[in-house]
C-alpha cells in the first residue's frame, strides 16, 4: 500500500466500507517442536492441516486478488513437508503477492533451511520477495530456557549463518531476514543485548509485549508465572522508551501505543488488523486475530470468505473487538497498515 492508501484506511475502513484484504496468514499447522512458557500451542489441542488442494479451493477466488503479503505461520510451518505445494499455489493464484514470508523458531536448521530452498524453487525471482522472520527472545541460555528445549539458540545462530550462505547462493533473489522478539519477565534484562544481535545480522527486529490470553496463546494457565512485576515492567518501558527515537515511523507508532498500554491506558490508534488481514487457520476457519482466535469459527471450505468478509457476523466481531480487545492490545498485528493524517503530512512511512 502506499500512503495516501494507509490514510484512506485508517480513517474510512468499517466506518464507510470494508476494503478487500492485502495481507493473507495461512497458520499452516499447529504442531510445534519446542515447548515455550510464552505461548501455548505446544500445548493446546491439534487442529487438522488442509491438504494444499483444499486450500487452493479457499484462495482460488477473486476476493484474494489484492493480496500482496502472504505469510506462512504456525505453530511451527516447516514442519509440513508441502511448503513448497503451498508456495506454489500462492504463485499461481494470487496475482498480486510480492512478498511470502514464513514465521519459524529456527531451531532445526537443516529442516529450515530446505523448507526455503525448496520454496524459492516455487517463486518467480522477478515477482517475489522471500521474508524470513526467527524469533529471537533471549540471548543462549535464555532462550532455551525460554523455549523449553536445550540447544535452540545455537541453532538459531547456526540457521542464521546457512539463510546468509543462501542469500549468497542465490544473488538474484531477494531474501531478507528479521526477528521477533516477545517481552516478558524472562528477558527483559536481555533486551539491549537481543537488539545488538539482530543488528550484528544485519536484520530487522520487531518488539512485541507478551498477551496473557486463553485464546491463540493458550497460556492463561500460566498467567501467574508470566505477568510482570512492576520493577520488570519497568525495566521494559525504559528500553522501549529508548528504542523509539532510532525507529522506523510505523515501529515508532508501535513502540508507543505498548508505552501507553502499559501506563495503564489505552492503545493510541486504531488497529487495522480485522480490515487489512486475513487469517486462515490450518483447518481451513477463519482465525479472527490472535486474542480473539476462539470467539467465531467459520469454515471457509463451506462458506465464501468474501461473502462472510463483509457479512453482519463478521462486522459484529469487529466492533466487539474494537470495543473489548484493541483499547489494550500491544501486538504489531497492524504495523504499516495506516497513517494518521498528522502522520501522512508528516512523511508516512
Amino acid at each position: 500500500m502506499n500512503n495516501l492508501e494507509r490514510l484512506i484506511l485508517y480513517y474510512l475502513a468499517g466506518r464507510v466500507f470494508i476494503p478487500a484484504p492485502r495481507y493473507l496468514i495461512y497458520n499452516a499447522t499447529w504442531r510445534c517442536d519446542l515447548f515455550c512458557r510464552h505461548c501455548g500451542v505446544w500445548e493446546a489441542k491439534k487442529r487438522g492441516e488442509l491438504s494444499p488442494e483444499n486450500l487452493e479451493k479457499i484462495i482460488n477466488r477473486k476476493f484474494f486478488s489484492k493480496i500482496d503479503t502472504v505469510w506462512l505461520t504456525g505453530g511451527e510451518p516447516t514442519l509440513r513437508p508441502d511448503l513448497n505445494r503451498l508456495a506454489r499455489i500462492f504463485r499461481l493464484r494470487l496475482p498480486a503477492m510480492r512478498i511470502l514470508g514464513i514465521a519459524s523458531n529456527g531451531s532445526a536448521t537443516e529442516r529450515v533451511i530446505s523448507r526455503l530452498e525448496e520454496i524459492l524453487s516455487e517463486l518467480d525471482p522477478d515477482r517475489h520477495g522471500l521474508f524470513i522472520q526467527l524469533s529471537l527472545d533471549g540471548i543462549g541460555e535464555v532462550e532455551d530456557r525460554i523455549r523449553g528445549k536445550q540447544g535452540v539458540f545455537a541453532g538459531l545462530s547456526q540457521t542464521v549463518k546457512e539463510i546468509d550462505l543462501l542469500k549468497k547462493k542465490y544473488p538474484e533473489r531477494k531474501i531478507e531476514l528479521g526477528f521477533n522478539c516477545v517481552i516478558q519477565r524472562q528477558n527483559v534484562a536481555q533486551l539491549n543485548e537481543i537488539k545488538e544481535f539482530a543488528v550484528s545480522k544485519g536484520a530487522g527486529l520487531t518488539f512485541n509485549v507478551i498477551e496473557i490470553t486463553d485464546q491463540g496463546y493458550n497460556n492463561k494457565q500460566r498467567e501467574e508465572e508470566l505477568a510482570f512485576h512492576q520493577e520488570e515492567k519497568g525495566e521494559a518501558k525504559r528500553f522501549l522508551r529508548k528504542l523509539i527515537s532510532g525507529s522506523e515511523p510505523g515501529f515508532r507508532y508501535h513502540y508507543r501505543s505498548i508505552l501507553s498500554v502499559l501506563d495503564g491506558k489505552t492503545r493510541n490508534r486504531r488497529c487495522l488488523s480485522l480490515y487489512s488481514t486475513l487469517v486462515i487457520d490450518s483447518d481451513g476457519s477463519w482465525l479472527p486475530c490472535p486474542l480473539c482466535s476462539e470467539w467465531m469459527r467459520v469454515n471457509f471450505l463451506e462458506m465464501d470468505p468474501g461473502k462472510f468478509w463483509k457479512g453482519k457476523e463478521a462486522r459484529a466481531l469487529r466492533r466487539k473487538a474494537a470495543q473489548e480487545l484493541c483499547p489494550s492490545c500491544m501486538l504489531s498485528c497492524s504495523v504499516g497498515d495506516s497513517l494518521s493524517l498528522r502522520e501522512f503530512f508528516s512523511g508516512g512511512f
